[in-house]
């Protein structure tokens, strides 16, 4: 048998790699072990940061190298011709542009499910869904390190679609609950930061449109007290420079009821821009 009889029986043609799996599930959540330590919800960006070095070293353990599946990572643009395939995703450039803005791959989402102020859990929602590799590594990580050296030990708590995640509705009425910034790659020209976070939630496959806003808001409760988007920590640990404009929060009505999670804006994937329904 001849190598390239071989490799179309075993679906290896020196092309992309085939899909193996279907998507098990869309939402992985853990809570948080009563021994970590307590993390202010408004360090949502570090805890997210902390998840994906995790997640990371745990694919180093497991596989001996850090490409994390592409539900995960998420599909990188290529740098060549438009028709080019992704060298590490196997997705195809068009693909992976239309996949930015709709954002299918994993948002790493702290939460406050008690409202008290702190991070108790830890939702991982990718509409996309997860493979069973992807799985492998959620299941396997159960400690995270924060960049101040926090240690926040994990239990997993349940799987499955996308409502397995925290504040995910479904609501027509959804408002901030950690800090608004737009993307630094944005609609051209796109200056307010309403109109941004409205084209945005075009883009995106939801089956309602907004009816009214995105309306500023200056402050939400948060643990019994009235919090700003500008004291949230909005430094990345990966030196990815953050968007000049100000932090801000929003609140959001859609015409019909909305399956989160909802999350928008720069570093939305790393816990920043969510939103929360309200009753």
């Amino acid at each position: 048998m001849t190598e390239r009889e071989i490799g179309a029986r075993s679906g290896r043609s020196g092309g992309n790699s085939p899909v193996r799996h279907e998507p098990l599930a869309q939402a992985w959540r853990w809570r948080l072990a009563p021994q970590s330590a307590a993390i202010p919800l408004t360090w949502a960006l570090p805890v997210a940061e902390a998840v994906f070095a995790a997640l990371t070293d745990t694919c180093w353990t497991i596989s001996g190298h850090r490409r994390l599946p592409v539900c995960l990572h998420g599909p990188k643009l290529a740098s060549s011709t438009e028709n080019s395939v992704q060298r590490d995703s196997g997705v195809p450039a068009t693909h992976a542009k239309r996949s930015r803005w709709r954002h299918g791959h994993a948002f790493l989402l702290p939460e406050d499910e008690d409202d008290d102020g702190f991070v108790d859990h830890i939702s991982v929602a990718a509409a996309m869904g997860f493979d069973p590799a992807a799985l492998r590594l959620l299941a396997a990580t159960d400690r995270l390190m924060l960049s101040n050296g926090y240690l926040v030990d994990l239990v997993a708590e349940r799987m499955g679609p996308l409502d397995q995640a925290g504040h995910s509705g479904p609501a027509t009425h959804w408002v901030s609950r950690t800090a608004y910034l737009p993307p630094n790659e944005r609609r051209s020209g796109m200056k307010d930061a309403a109109k941004q976070l409205r084209y945005e939630i075009t883009r995106r496959d939801l089956a309602a449109a907004l009816s009214a806003g995105p309306t500023q808001v200056s402050q939400i409760h948060l643990g019994g007290e009235l919090l700003k988007p500008n004291e949230f920590h909005l430094a990345r640990d990966d030196g990815e420079q953050r968007p000049p404009e100000a932090a801000l929060f929003f609140r959001l009505v859609f015409d019909r009821p909305v399956t989160g999670p909802l999350a928008f804006g720069w570093s939305c994937h790393r816990g920043l821009g969510q939103f929360v329904p309200v009753a």
